[in-house]
């Protein structure tokens, strides 16, 4: 053996079918088996018996090609792949790649591999037949065929390091696959746990069901969900982490307990101790609100239903209620109403078993009430409708126009050239921004006589949006950057947020992302969404490589400051081969988005729709290019780019009710020689807001358009402070001390240049943005 001692042993050959070839080695003396290993020369799908983690032998799938033999488990009925050869990634497999102590940040894998089937890995096995045997419960329970529903791969990576290249104490799932680190001070190797291989799996199911946003109480039912089904999978306890925490560490010996939340401990202090009763919920900011707190409450709901139930029945009410009732914004009282109706689907209204899960809620301090409204709607536009587009001919010297709905008059605007992207508008189309093809911002007011400006000067941006309200800019440069650049013209003042991809791992956050492209602000001015370019290297020359779509929080409204950074992503678990870009919201639907869908394996582009709230989405169009899609103020209809015989046009396409799907399957070329047009509205409506922003509602400013004067009505008891003017580069134009007894103030504009300006009322405590218009 590999220590130099030998062993007086029988080789024997043993074929316990017609597949198999088993070769074993047994001590002459003793009668022990020193090893054995299947022989067998067939090509593709097989299997193998390995040691885990725990000491324990498992069957785990194996992939033979070129007389190599891969830790892949192609022989579920999902596989599409061929036998002769290694199978592309999207064709319905389960594998574990190492990543070889890289971390998320900076991952690089290579796959796990033997030249006989033979494994000495325990770390691969135990990852390997955890998801081998998670894929297998869904599958068996709920008829699930993989994570996505539809037969997609499910990929972990084992060996996974922190940051600094250490070990990494932590599991989790990145929105496309499963990572394992070997643990470091709390745990031991985390692949050892077959409920937190079932935990992180059920991540996935949750992102393609009900897509819970993983912050607040819908985090905590993210966390929750995760913790049930993976102690269904591992279902000898209500404990999780058991196998995989180190002594000492949690004093309920496990990292959660379902049945006692408090695990042992006293208070948050205590390493695994969480609330079990909405009196003891935590309200504060770290971990995403508390994410992997408060889902101490749900989960001992869950724990007192399917005690008295028993697990079988709990499971599958708990599977209708994530799949059928719950959507992205769903809060506590949501999961209450979501799994009592299911009980009364599976059992009937007044059952004994709806009447338990009442019960349990109850218990817990989550009450009967009426549900969260997820789907707000905003009013419509009250102006008319504006196109503003590119134009294309290279005959023509002007590059900006604009239109109206029925495309038959054009006015010419501007003659700077211009990027190839779409031109950002405010909400109440005032002003439009643009990157010119010298890569410098500029803004325009889209009323006569359609004054330019140019913000920059250094040729540095790739795109750039304005926020619906104009106090803000967001902005990426031309070269590979991951970051986004966001600009308050009250602040006069640039903040960075660099891009990754989050996790559900507490504090871990995932590289991989190169640069971020399209950009748009979010109606109430806290997020940004944008799309970017993911790319993950393996060995030999692969890589996993993807376009995504994802939402930064960058402003905080209470503050007037630039925000946290957190980053949500719109669809994380895309297929293989599958890309989303260019997103745009709906006018009126701030949940809707139409966005472009490219399947590089089929080669095919389509305009697609999606409802982030439900987590549905729609095929509007297939198109022939990426089509940058813009809603029109009444979202009954799309422009897009597309070709006409040949030539770049813009094109129509009607949407129905829903807004994410096309009606008529057929487009009509709007505009010859024209391209990445954006519909805007001209009015001024009320958007989403927070308490802030309703407070400053209390700041009266009139006439707004103003021409020689306007006027300033003050709150009730603002005091001592200060009203500042700026313009859109952020210059500051006026100052002046409020005294402390005002009611109003009236600033002198006579000479100040027609367009849009910010006002900034602020006092020690309270600070207010309005926006208004010189004539």
């Amino acid at each position: 053996d590999r220590f130099g001692k030998f062993n007086l042993a029988w080789h024997v050959t043993v074929r316990p079918n017609v597949l198999n070839r088993w070769e074993y080695f047994v001590d002459a003396t003793t009668g022990a088996i020193l090893n054995k290993y299947d022989n067998t020369c067939t090509l593709g799908a097989t299997t193998a018996q390995a040691v885990d983690l725990n000491g324990i032998t498992q069957t785990i799938g194996t992939f033979n090609a070129n007389s190599t033999h891969y830790i892949l488990d192609a022989g579920k009925a999902m596989y599409t792949g061929p036998q002769n050869a290694l199978p592309s990634p999207g064709m319905g497999f389960i594998i574990t790649l190492d990543a070889a102590n890289t971390s998320g940040q900076s991952l690089q894998y290579n796959y796990v591999t033997s030249t006989n089937n033979v494994w000495n890995n325990p770390n691969a096995v135990s990852s390997q037949s955890n998801a081998e045997t998670a894929w297998n419960y869904f599958k068996s329970t709920f008829n699930r065929n993989s994570i996505n529903g539809n037969g997609g791969d499910v990929i972990s990576f084992i060996n996974v390091a922190d940051n600094g290249g250490g070990g990494l104490d932590n599991a989790y799932w990145n929105g496309q696959w499963m990572f394992y680190g070997n643990g470091n001070v709390l745990y031991k190797p985390l692949a050892g746990g077959l409920d937190v291989g079932g935990h992180e799996m059920t991540h996935g199911v949750v992102q393609e069901t009900a897509n819970l946003e993983y912050q607040g109480e819908s985090g905590a039912m993210n966390e929750s969900f995760a913790d049930v089904f993976g102690t269904l999978i591992d279902r000898n306890d209500w404990k999780l982490g058991e196998d995989i925490v180190k002594p000492g560490n949690f004093a309920g010996g496990c990292l959660r307990d379902m049945q006692n939340p408090h695990n042992g401990g006293n208070s948050l202090a205590d390493n695994g101790w969480q609330p079990s009763h909405m009196n003891e919920k935590y309200t504060g900011t770290q971990d995403n609100g508390g994410v992997h707190i408060n889902s101490g409450i749900p989960n001992h709901a869950y724990y007192l239903i399917a005690n008295t139930l028993g697990k079988g029945p709990a499971e599958l009410i708990y599977y209708r209620a994530l799949t059928l009732y719950l959507t992205k914004s769903s809060q506590f009282i949501d999961l209450r109403l979501a799994v009592v109706k299911a009980a009364e689907d599976l059992h009937g209204v007044g059952s004994s078993q709806a009447n338990t899960v009442k019960q349990s809620f109850d218990a817990v301090g989550i009450g009967n009430g009426s549900g969260t409204n997820t789907t707000p709607t905003l009013p419509n536009n009250p102006g008319s409708n504006k196109i503003i587009l590119v134009d294309v001919d290279p005959n023509d010297p002007n590059s900006l126009y604009l239109t109206d709905d029925n495309v038959s008059n054009f006015t010419p605007i501007s003659q700077t050239d211009v990027a190839l992207k779409k031109p950002s508008v405010t909400d109440d189309g005032s002003y439009a921004v643009f990157v010119g093809a010298d890569h410098n911002i500029y803004s325009i007011q889209l009323t006569s006589p359609f004054t330019q400006t140019k913000i920059t000067n250094d040729a540095y941006w790739g795109n750039v949006a304005i926020s619906k309200d104009g106090t803000h800019l967001a902005a990426n440069s031309q070269f590979q950057d991951t970051a986004i650049w966001v600009y308050d013209f009250t602040l006069s003042q640039w903040g960075k947020f660099h891009l990754y991809n989050p996790t559900t791992g507490q504090g871990v956050n995932a590289g991989g992302v190169l640069y971020a492209d399209a950009l748009e602000w979010s109606y109430d001015g806290s997020y940004v969404m944008y799309d970017s370019y993911n790319k993950v290297n393996g060995s030999g020359g692969q890589s996993l490589d993807f376009w995504d779509v994802g939402f930064i929080r960058v402003w905080n409204k209470t503050t007037q400051n630039f925000n946290d950074g957190e980053i949500f992503k719109a669809y994380s678990s895309l297929d293989e081969g599958i890309s989303i870009g260019n997103p745009a919201f709906a006018k009126n639907s701030p949940y809707i988005i139409a966005f472009d869908l490219i399947n590089a394996t089929a080669g095919t582009n389509f305009i697609a729709g999606g409802n982030l709230e439900t987590n549905v989405t729609g095929i509007i169009f297939q198109n022939d290019q990426l089509g940058f899609p813009s809603y029109n103020p009444q979202d009954t209809k799309i422009a897009f780019n597309g070709t006409n015989q040949g030539q770049a046009v813009i094109a129509f396409i009607n949407v129905d009710a829903t807004k994410i799907t096309g009606v008529g399957g057929s487009a009509v070329a709007a505009v010859n020689l024209g391209g990445y047009a954006e519909w805007f509205g001209t009015g001024v409506r009320q958007l989403p807001s927070n308490i802030q922003e309703t407070e400053a509602s209390l700041v009266k400013i009139y006439p707004n358009p103003a021409n020689n004067e306007l006027n300033v009505a003050l709150p009730e008891d603002f005091g001592y402070g200060t009203l500042e003017i700026y313009n859109l580069l952020g210059e500051k134009l006026f100052s002046e001390v409020v005294k402390k007894d005002a009611k109003t103030f009236v600033v002198d504009v006579q000479s100040f240049n027609c367009g849009v300006y910010l006002l900034r009322l602020q006092n020690d405590s309270k600070s207010f943005v309005q926006r208004f218009e010189k004539q």
